[in-house]
């Protein structure tokens, strides 16, 4: 019984350790402005601070009341919830209702239970609602993600998304062995319990090991290629800078790393953005700002600077990444040029391809020019 303990408690610590490195990695991402970080450093922060309360408890060093089953219960429940979050947002532009609903539903049944726990931790119902909140709300974030990573390897073929897939997997086995051992946790069954013959007691062991190599599995993506963190697995395929009067100074094919890219000829722009814009403000009786354009297969983005400089993306089912890296691509134009392509059509547009072109980079890093 030492030895299992033991090796547990140094499971837990590897896994504190391995989660410590990757909040250092998302905290340095997020400082170098990564749109697509700040949801999943805020949910691996929280899942730190859960682990580092589990290793403590193993260690007996607070009570399992103050420590795990307030702080650690609740800082897992916000650590899945941000890791569905992420891919919710990778994905989609906006959450979709009824799975954030049901998400949310989740993570307020967690809070509850986990602070009805806190106050009568003996009480063995409340137990039996304590781990199944806690291995729902796992699993679900688990599987969703899983499903999106899946679908991204698919489209893009890359080994970073194959690799990603195999983590999520074993977090989900990691996940499934963790509630095959919930009856034991619960006290509904001794510790001594088999079945066929198999002890269920190591099954906790084997949960913390799959984990923690589920975890550094999908840190070594991140370590040998940072640039996955920026991934968009969305087809992106055009960008422009215009001004109020459709003269376009920059004009960039792009595409997504992995996925083929399509051809777009630029002259088709400029004459249709006036044409649309002049037809809505016309019958707005006022100047409109384009937001989006969609079709069945297509979208065009659209962020515009109060100078009257606008940017478009032309892409696929866009996701709210996508548009935070487009907005944050226009932000970083330099003012002066800004003024310079606002004023007047005499700008050297040869002069600043180069530096639109490392802008694009900064925003998309993970898309390569046509």
């Amino acid at each position: 019984m030492v030895l299992t303990i033991d090796v547990t408690v140094i499971t837990l610590s590897g896994m504190t350790l391995i989660m410590g490195l990757v909040v250092m990695l998302f905290i340095y991402q997020t400082f170098r402005k990564n749109r697509r970080n700040h949801v999943l450093t805020v949910g691996f922060i929280s899942g730190w601070i859960a682990l580092l309360a589990l290793t403590l408890r193993e260690t007996n060093a607070f009570s399992t009341v103050t420590i795990f089953n307030a702080v650690g219960g609740l800082a897992f429940s916000l650590l899945f919830f941000c890791i569905y979050l992420h891919y919710e947002f990778a994905s989609r532009s906006t959450p979709y209702l009824w799975r954030f609903g049901f998400m949310c539903a989740l993570l307020g049944m967690r809070v509850m239970t986990v602070t009805v726990h806190a106050l009568m931790p003996e009480n063995i119902y409340v137990s039996a609602m304590y781990y199944p909140s806690f291995d729902i709300i796992r699993m679900s974030a688990f599987l969703f993600s899983l499903y999106i990573s899946w679908k991204t390897w698919q489209l893009t073929g890359e080994w970073e998304s194959a690799v990603e897939t195999l983590a999520i997997v074993m977090l989900v086995l990691g996940g499934v062995l963790g509630i095959i051992h919930r009856p034991i946790d619960i006290g509904f069954l001794p510790p001594t319990t088999e079945i066929l013959g198999i002890p269920l007691d190591p099954t906790l062991l084997l949960s913390y090991l799959l984990t923690v190599i589920g975890i550094f599995t999908y840190l070594v993506v991140f370590i040998i290629n940072p640039d996955y963190l920026f991934r968009l697995p969305i087809p992106l395929h055009h960008v422009i800078v215009y001004n109020e009067t459709g003269m376009a100074f920059y004009s960039r094919a792009i595409k997504s790393k992995g996925i083929s890219p399509i051809e777009i000829t630029d002259q088709l722009f400029s004459g249709a953005i006036t044409a649309i814009s002049s037809l809505l403000s016309e019958s707005a009786h006022q100047p409109v700002a384009l937001q989006s354009i969609s079709s069945s297969s297509q979208s065009i983005l659209f962020e515009h600077h109060p100078t009257g400089i606008s940017a478009l993306l032309v892409c696929e089912d866009p996701s709210y990444y996508v548009k935070l890296s487009l907005r944050r691509f226009l932000q970083e134009i330099p003012n002066d040029l800004m003024n310079r392509m606002a004023e007047t059509a005499m700008v050297n547009v040869a002069e600043i391809k180069k530096m639109l072109d490392d802008l694009v980079q900064h925003s998309f890093p993970y898309v390569e020019f046509q």
